[in-house]
This record gives structure tokens, C-alpha cells and sequence, in this order.
């Protein structure tokens, strides 16, 4: 289990295997790294905000082994409340999702999960190697596989384990392979092919556009937006009066 404070300064007394450790302030971002054999037990003095992640080693050993780093032994667990940056932004990555989890893409969230997984193993278990130059990609038929599953799904719940598993591959494996193979991870292939679609019915129909949000995936027609602008530059609205400009202008006698 992994506790990462993400708000208030955190102070606490903090019992392993019935030793009782004090914990002055911790900072944003601090590192609570235990294992539930040592029997962890908190009493916190003041007030704080944290994400509680639980880790199962079935999972650790399983992406370590695909990366030839076999999980042996106990994590190497740091400094209670020493600052883990990268679990710290991962962790507020993932707030957005789980505070609305009935909109949030699987695809978004298992990476997120995997990206966890993997800091934890390079940082707490030994150094990571390079596994990118030795790994192939995916084949032709399970990028084929792969991105069909995707754009049938613009809702976003296919999940990195059905992708993968579609493709005969782990998940770690698969995520990687999809990332050397497209450039780019899953969930982001997601969204723009969500975007993709979004072109089509704003080229094609005078929808309004909280409703092509929906069709398209989208929440909301606020995160369409912001997707849409982040992908192409310009509003869906700008978009669609560019297309129509464009679309009158060649209808015209020359």
C-alpha cells in the first residue's frame, strides 16, 4: 500500500510491527510506502489529504518479470514522508478520473495504473533497463485488432486488458508495444479518434455541439472542447465555420 499526501502538511505517529515511529511535517508529495506484514498503524496529529493506492504483488511481479526485473524480497521502502514527484503527479492525474468515474476512460485510467506500477518497480525494487530496443511492436494484425476495438468504442470503456488480450498479449507488454507502434498511448489514440469522429458529423451535420460531445464520447461539451482545441488548434465551433468557409468557397463558379 502506498499513501501519497497530496494536500495538507502531514504529521503523525506511525507503528510498524509494534514500533511506534514519529513523523514530523510532510510536505506535498510526500511517501508512505508499507507493507501490510509489518501491521501499519497511524494516529495523525493534524489535518491532511492523501490518495491511498493499494499494491498487489501478484501485479508487481508480473510487469517485473516482463521487463526481466523479477520481484524478489520486500520493496525497498524510503523515508516515511520523503517526496516521490512523480507518484505525487501521477496521483493528482488520476483525481479528475476517480471523482467522476462514470465518465472517465478505462483506457486513461489502466495506464495510469501501469505507469504506477512501473515507477514503483524501477524506484523501490532495483534500476530499470531499457526493454523499448529489445521488445518488437505490435504486428500488423493486432494493430488492426487494437485500433478497430478503440474506434468502436469512443465511450472510452474498452479496457487495456481486453485490448490486450484481443491481441494475446499481457498488459504491460501490450501498452508498450501499442506506444512504440502508434506513437502514442492508448488513451490517447482514443481521443483522437474521438476528434476524428467529432470532424465528420461537424463537417456533415448541423448538430449542436453538446450533443456531438455525447456521440462522441465526451462527458461533457466543456471536455470536448478542450480535447478538440488541445488536438486542432481552434474551438469545434471555429472548426465547423472554417469547414463551411471552405466547403462554399469550392461551390463557387470559378
Amino acid at each position: 500500500m502506498a499513501n501519497i499526501t497530496v494536500m495538507e502538511m502531514l504529521s503523525a505517529d506511525i507503528s510498524l510491527n509494534g514500533y511506534v515511529k514519529r513523523r514530523g511535517p510532510t510536505p506535498p508529495g510526500g511517501l508512505y510506502l508499507f507493507n501490510f506484514q509489518t501491521d501499519p498503524l497511524c494516529n495523525f496529529h493534524t489535518a491532511f489529504d492523501f490518495v491511498r493506492f493499494y499494491i498487489s504483488r501478484a501485479t508487481l511481479e508480473g510487469i517485473a518479470y516482463e521487463a526481466g526485473m523479477p520481484v524478489t524480497g520486500s520493496l525497498a521502502r524510503p523515508e516515511l514522508g520523503a517526496v516521490d514527484p512523480v507518484l505525487f503527479n501521477l496521483a493528482k492525474a488520476a483525481l479528475p478520473a476517480l471523482e467522476n468515474i462514470d465518465s472517465a476512460s478505462q483506457l486513461f485510467i489502466d495506464y495510469l495504473c501501469l505507469a504506477f506500477h512501473t515507477h514503483v518497480i524501477c524506484n523501490y525494487t532495483g534500476p530499470c533497463r531499457d526493454i523499448s530496443r529489445t521488445r518488437p511492436g505490435l504486428a500488423p494484425w493486432q494493430v488492426r485488432t487494437a485500433t478497430e476495438l478503440i474506434s468502436a468504442g469512443l465511450d472510452g470503456k474498452v479496457s487495456i486488458d481486453e485490448l490486450a488480450s484481443a491481441c494475446n498479449l499481457s498488459q504491460s507488454y501490450f501498452s508498450r508495444a501499442f506506444l512504440q507502434t502508434l506513437g502514442m498511448p492508448p488513451h490517447r489514440y482514443l481521443l483522437h479518434r474521438r476528434v476524428d469522429r467529432a470532424k465528420a458529423l461537424l463537417s456533415l451535420e448541423d448538430r449542436p455541439l453538446l450533443e456531438i460531445a455525447l456521440l462522441c464520447g465526451f462527458a461533457t461539451q466543456s471536455h470536448f472542447t478542450r480535447v478538440f482545441t488541445a488536438v486542432e488548434g481552434v474551438s469545434p465551433g471555429r472548426w465547423r465555420r472554417r469547414a463551411a468557409s471552405l466547403e462554399t468557397s469550392s461551390q463557387r463558379p470559378n
